[in-house]
């Protein structure tokens, strides 16, 4: 078993070499999950596992719109990786601040003959991605959150849980995921287009 730790932040540097290899990320805990690493950005990693997290509820038809028109080839990387694969399979994003340890186990080294990812994108420009979609902050314990992303403004993103409407700080983050379609598709949630429609007939009266 190869441990890779270090007292700083682990860098995108480090973590390109083992782009194809199955991966455990952090020894225990909440936030440890087994997976192929599949991406590597500037500051942060994607590693894909078999196992889902959430109820999944109205996954896989949705597209999100992104708030930014920017690295449009990284965008649709990341819509295909969302897209192509099965329904059991999921992507988790980590922050490299939070990434405590990167374990690989000696019997799963294999060559990986899919194109290696390399992104230029951030923490941040990733879960821009996501806008309209249910997604999972954190895997588990006191801080882990549910709900659909509706908002990054800054450093703090906006989720809507039922009534509840939560900002979360983005360097706090320490991994995140999407667990379900586009909000569009779920229940008791208005249409962007509806919404639109609406304000304008509500301006076209005030005229």
């Amino acid at each position: 078993m190869k441990e890779h730790t270090s007292h700083q932040t682990l860098t995108s540097g480090e973590l390109v070499n083992l782009l194809g290899q199955f991966i455990r990320v952090n020894t225990g805990g909440h936030e440890s999950r087994v997976g192929r690493l599949v991406c590597v950005g500037k500051n942060f990693i994607a590693i894909e596992t078999d196992k889902r997290d959430g109820d999944g509820k109205g996954k896989g038809k949705g597209k999100g719109k992104d708030e930014s028109s920017s690295s449009s080839s990284s965008s649709s990387h990341h819509k295909k990786m969302r897209r192509g694969r099965r329904s059991h399979k999921q992507v988790i994003f980590y922050q490299l601040d939070h990434v405590k340890a990167i374990i690989i186990e000696a019997d799963e080294l294999c060559c990986w003959t899919n194109p290696k990812k390399v992104s230029n994108d951030t923490f941040r420009d990733v879960i821009k991605h996501f806008i309209n979609h249910k997604v999972k902050i954190n895997r588990g314990g006191p801080d882990s959150i549910e709900g659909v992303l509706v908002a990054v403004r800054g450093n703090t993103l906006q989720i809507i849980d039922g009534d509840n409407v939560i900002f979360v700080t983005i360097f706090h983050i320490k991994s995140f995921s999407e667990i379900g379609g586009c909000r569009e598709e779920m229940p008791g949630v208005p249409r962007r287009s509806e919404s639109s429609s609406s304000s304008s007939s509500h301006g076209k009266k005030r005229k």
